[in-house]
C-alpha cells in the first residue's frame, strides 16, 4: 500500500509538471503570434506612408488622348488663365499688345524676341482690360510707344481730339490706338464725356472774350491817355501860338501893321484886312474842318496855320508856305499874283 501510495503521487507530480510545462508552451506561443502580428501591422503602416510620400513627390502623370491636337496659341489672355480660374467673361479679357509687325513682303515678322515678349507679360503695366471706348483729349498730350513717363514719344495729340481707347487698367498709362498703331497715353489726360469739352471750351472762350475786353479796355485807356496827353501838349501848343507875333524860325523883319511891305522868307509879304466867310466855305469845300479864329497879333488862322493869299500856280490852294509872322496856309489868290507869283498876302484884322 506505501509502494502504491508513492507511484500514485509520484504519477500525480508528473502529470502536474507535464500540464505546467504544457501551459507555459502555449502561453510563449501566443505571446510570439501577438508579437509578430503587431510587426505585421508596423510594416504595412511604414510601407503605406512611404507610398503616400513617394505619390506627393511625383504625382502620376494625366493620361494624354494619343490623337489629341494642341490649342493654338492664343493673343489673348484673361484673368483666369494667369491665376487658374477658367472664367470667360469678355470685361475680364486682358489684352496683350500686338508684337508684330508687317515687312516689305507682308509676312508678319515678329518684333520682339521670345524673352522680350515674356518680359512684357511678366510686366503689369502692360496688363489691360480690354475696352473699345471714344475718348476726347483735355490737353495736347504725347502719344508714347511704351506705357511710361520716360518712354519715347511717337508724336503729339491735339486738345479736344478724339481718341480710341483700348485698354485701362490701375495704373497711370491707358493703351490706345492712334492709326494702325498702338500708342499709350497719361489717363488724365483725357475724358469719356463729350459734355466735358464742351464745358471747358465754353469756360476758355469765356476767358478768351475776357482777356480781349480787359486788352480793349487797356486799349482804349492807353489811347485815352495818349489822346488827353495830346490835348493837353495841343492846348499848350495853341496858347503859345495864340501868343506868337513871329516867326521862330525867322530873324528878319517882320511885317506889322505900321511896316505894311516886308520881305520874308518867301518873298514879298503884305496884309489884307476882308471878310473870310466865302473863303473858310472854299476850305470846307476842299474838306478842310480845322477852326477859324484870330491870334492875339490879329492874323486870321484856319486850325494852327495864317490864312494868306498866293499865286496857285506857285503855291495851290491848301499847301503850306512859311512868312515872317510864322507857317501859312494857302486859301485865297488876287490880282498881285500876275504882277509877282511869290507874294504872300497875309489876312490880318489891321
Amino acid at each position: 500500500e506505501a509502494e502504491t501510495s508513492s507511484e500514485a503521487e509520484t504519477a500525480s507530480e508528473a502529470e502536474t509538471s507535464s500540464e505546467a510545462e504544457t501551459s507555459s508552451e502555449a502561453e510563449s506561443a501566443a505571446e510570439a503570434e501577438t508579437a509578430a502580428e503587431a510587426e505585421t501591422a508596423a510594416e504595412a503602416e511604414t510601407a503605406k506612408e512611404t507610398e503616400e510620400a513617394g505619390q506627393e513627390q511625383h504625382p502620376p502623370k494625366k493620361q494624354e488622348a494619343s490623337n489629341s491636337t494642341p490649342a493654338a496659341p492664343s493673343d489673348t489672355l484673361t484673368p483666369g488663365s494667369l491665376t487658374g480660374d477658367n472664367r470667360e467673361s469678355d470685361t475680364d479679357t486682358l489684352t496683350v499688345p500686338d508684337l508684330t509687325d508687317q515687312n516689305a513682303s507682308g509676312d508678319k515678322q515678329t518684333g520682339l524676341n521670345p524673352a522680350s515678349i515674356s518680359e512684357k507679360m511678366g510686366k503689369e503695366e502692360y496688363v489691360f482690360q480690354d475696352v473699345s471706348r471714344t475718348a476726347w483729349l483735355l490737353e495736347d498730350t504725347e502719344a508714347l510707344t511704351a506705357p511710361y513717363s520716360d518712354s519715347e514719344a511717337a508724336g503729339t495729340l491735339s486738345r479736344y481730339e478724339p481718341v480710341t481707347v483700348t485698354g485701362t487698367n490701375d495704373l497711370q498709362y491707358w493703351e490706345i490706338t492712334d492709326g494702325d498703331q498702338v500708342r499709350y497715353i497719361d489717363k488724365d489726360d483725357i475724358t469719356f464725356y463729350a459734355e466735358d469739352i464742351s464745358s471747358i471750351k465754353a469756360e476758355k472762350e469765356k476767358d478768351r472774350q475776357l482777356a480781349m475786353l480787359l486788352e480793349a479796355r487797356e486799349t482804349v485807356a492807353e489811347n485815352t491817355r495818349a489822346e488827353l496827353t495830346e490835348q493837353i501838349e495841343y492846348e499848350r501848343w495853341r496858347a503859345t501860338l495864340k501868343t506868337q507875333t513871329r516867326n521862330p524860325n525867322w530873324d528878319g523883319p517882320v511885317l506889322n501893321r505900321s511896316n505894311g511891305s516886308v520881305y520874308g522868307p518867301s518873298g514879298k509879304e503884305t496884309y489884307y484886312n476882308l471878310p473870310m466867310g466865302g473863303v473858310v466855305s472854299i476850305m470846307r469845300g476842299m474838306g478842310n474842318t480845322d477852326e477859324y479864329w484870330v491870334r492875339d497879333d490879329g492874323c486870321k488862322m484856319l486850325g494852327d496855320y495864317i490864312m494868306c493869299a498866293a499865286n496857285l500856280s506857285v503855291h495851290p490852294r491848301g499847301s503850306l508856305v512859311e512868312c515872317s509872322l510864322g507857317l501859312c496856309i494857302v486859301c485865297d489868290t488876287g490880282t498881285f499874283a500876275a504882277g509877282n507869283p511869290n507874294q504872300l498876302d497875309i489876312a490880318v484884322t489891321w
